[in-house]
């Protein structure tokens, strides 16, 4: 009686497969979360360089003067904080709406770190401040 207690104590081989399987396939996904994870805050940081540049240029041309807000190929203020995207390219155009009235597109595109280009544009209007409007 004694030697068929003995028999069931402890795990078997089997038990212990299975156990280490389990635990392996476990690890396996914590460590694509954590990469998936990293991955996002990457991404959400470059977004958040990006809207902070858009709302600046947007803000630098709305304080110009009516007339000389034009388009153009570039910011016509960008910051240090520009290097923080990968292959940046940024455009302004300016369509005239109406007289005194012109419709304002900041728009900017880099490719993120995985192959992918990413877009981000601001749009306003501006019209002509004064007596002339």
């Amino acid at each position: 009686m004694q030697q068929r207690l003995d028999r069931n104590r402890g795990f078997t081989l089997l038990e212990l497969t299975c156990a280490l399987f389990i635990i392996t396939v476990a690890g396996f996904g914590t460590i694509q979360l954590y990469n998936v994870g990293v991955n996002k805050i990457l991404v959400m940081q470059e977004l958040d360089v990006a809207s902070e540049l858009l709302r600046n240029e947007m803000e630098t041309l709305r304080a110009r003067p009516f007339d000389t807000v034009t388009s153009g190929d570039t910011l016509t203020n960008p910051s240090a904080a520009l290097t923080a995207l990968h292959r940046p390219e940024a455009t302004v155009k300016v369509v005239e709406l109406a007289p005194g009235l012109k419709e304002v597109s900041v728009t900017l595109k880099w490719q993120s770190r995985h192959g992918r280009w990413i877009e981000r544009a601001l749009v306003t209007r501006v019209a002509r401040k004064g007596a002339g409007a």
